[in-house]
């Protein structure tokens, strides 16, 4: 795309890149967009205040879409370790330990949980969760063997993407009222 800026990639490093990660947060709420919206352009579910955002930061840092110094895309990295300081996390990491890949149980393997993946609506269909997810791999692969979320099943937005990165179902969960498929990336063949 000729003229459209450049995005680049990289770790959070500082509290106004977590500030950024709060304000696209929270305007990608399910809870604040109307259906026919959520439909449309995806959602995210979680609520992170500021104090959790940087202690998830300072446990994994999290990766970032950048245009210049403004945020347009993260993904949120937390390891099963990370555990009682969020419900939707902890639900997942419990749910994710009790299942099976290729015959092992996935508390026995080492994994990497993405707390939430988030684009700007302005950069949406240009690549961004792509890169964003590259980088999570450059960033993570070496020390993990999968890359494990969830995705509420009304978000088919979020679940197209996640198949074409090579995400695969592996077991659903229900939380909050909603049916959630729990999916992971194998980074080691």
């Amino acid at each position: 795309m000729v003229g459209a800026p450049e995005i680049s990639f990289s770790l959070c490093d500082s509290l106004s890149e977590l500030e950024q990660i709060k304000t696209l947060q929270s305007a990608n709420l399910k809870s604040l967009l109307e259906p026919e919206e959520q439909d449309r352009e995806g959602f995210v579910t979680a609520v992170y205040s500021i104090d959790l955002l940087k202690k998830m930061n300072d446990h994994h840092r999290a990766i970032l879409a950048k245009v210049g110094d403004r945020v347009v895309g993260y993904s949120l990295v937390v390891s099963p370790a990370f555990t009682g300081h969020h419900p939707l996390l902890d639900d997942l990491i419990y749910n994710c330990n009790l299942l099976s890949f290729k015959g092992r149980k996935l508390e026995s393997c080492s994994y990497i949980v993405v707390g939430q993946l988030c684009v700007d609506k302005a950069f949406r269909k240009r690549g961004v969760a792509q890169g964003l997810y590259g980088h999570f791999q450059k960033a993570y692969a070496q020390t993990f063997e999968y890359c494990v979320t969830d995705v509420d099943r009304k978000n088919t937005r979020s679940l197209k993407t996640h198949r074409s990165k090579g995400f695969t179902v592996i077991g659903t969960l229900t939380y909050g009222g909603a049916f959630w498929d729990i999916v992971l990336w194998e980074w080691r063949n």
